[in-house]
């Protein structure tokens, strides 16, 4: 790729995307199997960003003394 060409990439892909976005509304369906497990991930990823918005080192990480 030449400079530049790779910024032009991302904004075609960028605007493409925010066209799919709007034109139409998803219709999703999940099981309830799944949707507890989109929401075990949420929370998750919720506390671990808490912590870390905290100071705190995101979890499975810890400072080398």
């Amino acid at each position: 790729m030449r400079p530049g060409e790779w910024t032009g990439k991302m904004a075609d892909f960028s605007i493409a995307l925010q066209e799919a976005w709007t034109s139409a509304p998803l219709h999703l369906r999940f099981s309830g199997a799944m949707l507890t497990e989109i929401r075990t991930l949420a929370e998750a990823v919720r506390l671990a960003h808490k912590g870390f918005d905290a100071g705190d080192e995101p979890a499975g990480r810890k400072q080398m003394a």
